[in-house]
């Protein structure tokens, strides 16, 4: 058992060794602190309870629409389906509710700023244990049908827009032209169900009646993303026979209601999933990932810190022979040895835990949009026990290392002997295998982080296909300009745009429906083209109505063809411009120039549309490039702009509304973001991923370095003798090299090999989930080179002072 002058022993040895201490203390702490960081992170996505009651039986309706047999429409289904399934009476659920996850506008204010909006049933906030910090929730009065026109807003929003003013509840935010009565602000501890994706916080909520696809696509044909119809499962339900039984009845409604093209196999499935499963999505792996990286860095800083601490041990080995000779027993050498340990753990352990919570700061300031559940993240009470109990174990660890190394009966002769002798010696077999294992987990770490950080960069670096530079999305509100008629709506987009072509700021300006580089706010539109005028034939792609300007200003690269033109702009020629990939979709040998091809979408559905170019891909990152077709039309529904400004030059929102305003009041930007803003959203992903392999490796790497020293320090003392008498009978410097490198790369060359069939066993694993990666030839070896110069590196440094010195001088000092 321990007792108090263990400690006092070990404090006061301690006193005498600064470095060895901050060595120990820092290297320990330091990667401890990330390996506590991931295992919070990891606990909290994967182990923690959702802040939602019963939330085991929450569940959100996922539809998926199949044409003859295969999957046509991922993730998406009619706006009645979702309506049907809220109104029917079943006996499946306890609690339901509907929402759709959008934007609006507040225009009521100068600058119209865009808020993240939920349209949603009164149940919707019950179901995540709503709090308030004003006012109330919805009620059954303002549910579906009743267009109440309420409005409840987060505690971030009425910080921002009214300051925290305590008389906020009954005032008003219009959006298009409804004034919206505030009724209620959430607490400031609501936690918000990330159904949609990380890191969306709603701004909003609205009643569901007031969403923009009520009001435009009611038809069974039309199928729609971000509308969700979730629910609470009754006791005894079972997920898989409850969303059998919805398949059956809306897939049975779809097809009696959906007016679609004979001759084909067309229907509905539905499916239910979780809480935890949609807000968790497939980044199990990559979370799980994280967790390893940072358990393989503590293992390569263990290594290290195991060679220190023998290192000591064999300098202390005469304290221990006095011990020894005083009648200390092998379990009192040993509590000396654990004492000493434990206190270099536990101010480590502090430190680790400052380290994991700036970790934790770090991760939801650049990973927020990336990983569910961060703004939840906090230094959990797992989190710490998980710390004192693998620290603990560590000390532990290392203590039975280093007394399995004592010759306790070596150490009562020691004396006799003047103290001759080596009692305590890591042996060369325990050098080799230190050096083994640090190569082989730092190899494991670096190869691998060189993986994802060339893939990162490749992403980040190829070009987009087209230009970004002083290019502007602009997305408008067009207010009660949406119910006017399509002829009036077009006259007024065109005035906007021809009015900014005129201004002195603006190089170019174009009409679109969509952006290349889409917001979140942007809901992708497809459509059909077929050969044949009853669609038999169809092939899908993704539809963007654009003016005669939109693919000049974009600088695409043309295969073949020619822009549209104004003329055909204005009288919405029945042409199209396909992409690369929708063109080889359409005719298999691409050649679609001039072919003519039927559009399911227009109202011109009888007459073929002449396909009068072919453009060259877009690239966008982590991203296929989808099939893409251009049709020479202004948009009503999704009125777009893109503006390219002239160089240093720009227009704020304020100034482009009061510019629209000499058109039509009604219009206002409700967003407005550069292209190369856009581009570097879309590269944070890879961002992250660049930066945290990165940064593992350079740590890795520089605690392989200090080990490999440490124990190749070690070894030249040993062996100074032997080298001493080497040199002594002819042997020079380049020979003693040799002989060093041949006996030091052995176990370096040894763990590299080890190094890669682990890796070759976790890139097979790696095919096995849905994150891809690609591996490349110079992900392996330039590391591994790496691995083997440091190795070089270390050997020489190790040994450069002994080969500089004469031989007398070296048997002296041995």
């Amino acid at each position: 058992m321990f007792d108090i002058n263990d400690f006092k022993t070990a404090f006061s040895s301690l006193r005498k060794t600064k470095a060895y201490v901050i060595t120990i203390v820092l290297t320990l702490g330091m990667t401890f602190g990330v390996l506590v960081a991931m295992f919070n992170l990891n606990y909290q996505l994967l182990m923690k309870p959702l802040p939602y009651s019963d939330q085991e039986r929450l569940y959100l309706l996922q539809g998926d629409a199949f044409e003859n047999g295969k999957l046509d429409l991922a993730n998406m289904y009619p706006y009645p389906a979702a309506i049907e399934a809220y109104k029917n009476n079943d006996e499946f659920f306890e609690q339901k509710a509907l929402v759709y996850f959008g934007t609006g506008i507040i225009r009521d204010r100068a600058d119209a700023p865009l808020v993240v909006a939920s349209y949603v049933t009164p149940e919707y906030l019950s179901l995540a244990n709503v709090s308030m910090a004003l006012g109330r929730n919805f009620t059954a009065d303002e549910g579906l049908d009743f267009n109440v026109p309420v409005v409840v807003i987060s505690f971030d929003t009425w910080q921002s827009l009214f300051s925290k003013d305590p008389d906020v509840i009954g005032k008003t935010l219009r959006f298009g032209e409804v004034d919206f009565s505030i009724i209620g602000v959430t607490a400031q501890n609501f936690i918000e169900p990330q159904l949609m994706n990380p890191g969306r916080s709603t701004q909003v909520w609205l009643p569901w009646d007031y969403n923009t696809v009520q009001r435009n696509y009611r038809a069974w044909g039309y199928f729609q993303i971000n509308q969700y119809f979730v629910g609470k499962l009754k006791i005894g339900q079972s997920a898989r026979n409850v969303e059998q039984a919805i398949t059956a009845k809306l897939d049975t409604r779809y097809k009696q209601e959906s007016v679609r093209r004979t001759g084909r196999d067309e229907g509905i499935r539905f499916t239910l999933v979780s809480y935890r499963q949609a807000i968790l999505g497939d980044r199990q792996g990559q979370v799980l990932l994280l967790l390893l990286s940072a358990v393989v860095l503590v293992l390569i800083a263990a290594a290290n810190i195991i060679n220190l601490i023998l290192a000591r041990a064999a300098n202390q080995q005469r304290s221990m022979a006095i011990k020894a000779a005083l009648g200390a027993q092998k379990y009192h050498l040993f509590n000396v040895v654990l004492a000493e340990i434990l206190l270099l753990v536990i101010p480590s352990i502090v430190l680790s835990l400052m380290v994991a919570m700036a970790c934790i700061i770090l991760l939801q300031q650049i990973a927020g949009d990336l990983l569910p559940r961060l703004n939840e993240l906090t230094m959990s009470a797992p989190s710490i026990g998980f710390a004192i109990f693998i620290a603990l174990l560590l000390a532990l660890t290392f203590a039975l290392l280093v007394s399995r190394q004592i010759n306790y009966r070596a150490l009562n002769n020691m004396l006799q002997t003047s103290g001759k002798g080596v009692v305590l010696q890591i042996s060369g077999r325990v050098r080799q295998l230190l050096i083994f294992v640090q190569v082989m987990l730092t190899g494991i770490l670096v190869i691998a982080s060189a993986q994802i950080l060339l893939q990162s960069l490749q992403h980040m670096w190829k070009p987009l296909g087209f230009f970004t530079q002083d290019i502007y999305q602009v997305e408008l509100n067009s207010g009660t300009q949406r119910d006017s008629s399509p002829a009036e709506q077009k006259n007024n987009v065109l005035a906007i745009r021809n009015l900014l072509l005129t201004h002195p700021k603006v190089a170019s300006a174009s009409l679109t429906s969509d952006f290349p580089i889409s917001s979140v706010t942007i809901s992708p539109w497809f459509s059909y083209l077929s050969p044949d005028a009853g669609f038999v034939e169809q092939k899908q792609a993704l539809l963007t109505l654009v003016d005669n300007y939109f693919l000049e200003m974009l600088g695409a690269q043309w295969v073949a063809g020619r822009h549209f033109t104004a003329d055909g702009f204005l009288s919405d020629a029945t042409e199209v411009i396909v992409n690369e990939t929708f063109a080889r979709q359409l005719q298999p040998d691409g050649n679609v120039l001039h072919k003519r091809f039927y559009w399911l979408n227009s109202y011109k559905r009888e007459q073929p549309y002449e396909v009068v170019g072919v453009v060259r891909d877009f690239s966008l990152p982590n991203r296929a490039e989808l099939p893409r077709m251009f049709i020479p039309q202004a948009s009503a529904l999704f009125p777009h702009l893109m503006v390219q400004f002239k160089p240093n030059q720009s227009l704020t929102k304020i100034e482009l509304n009061e510019l629209m305003a000499s058109v039509n009041s009604q219009y206002k930007v409700s967003a407005l973001r550069s292209m190369d803003a856009g581009h570097q959203v879309s590269l944070a992903q890879e961002m992250l991923a660049a930066g945290l392999a990165v940064a593992l490796s350079l740590i890795a790497l520089g605690l392989a370095a200090i080990g490999i020293y440490g124990v190749l320090s070690y070894s030249m003392q040993l062996r100074r003798f032997e080298l001493g008498i080497r040199m002594a009978i002819g042997a020079g410097p380049c020979a003693i090299l040799w002989q060093i490198f041949k006996d030091n790369l052995i176990p370096v060359a040894i763990g590299l090999v080890a190094a890669w069939v682990v890796l070759a066993i976790l890139w097979w694993w790696v095919q096995q989930t849905s994150y891809v990666l690609h591996i490349t030839a110079m992900g392996w070896i330039f590391p591994s080179v790496l691995i083997l110069l440091l190795a070089v590196a270390t050997s020489l440094l190790s040994v450069w002072g002994l080969i500089r010195s004469p031989a007398n001088e070296v048997l002296g000092r041995s």
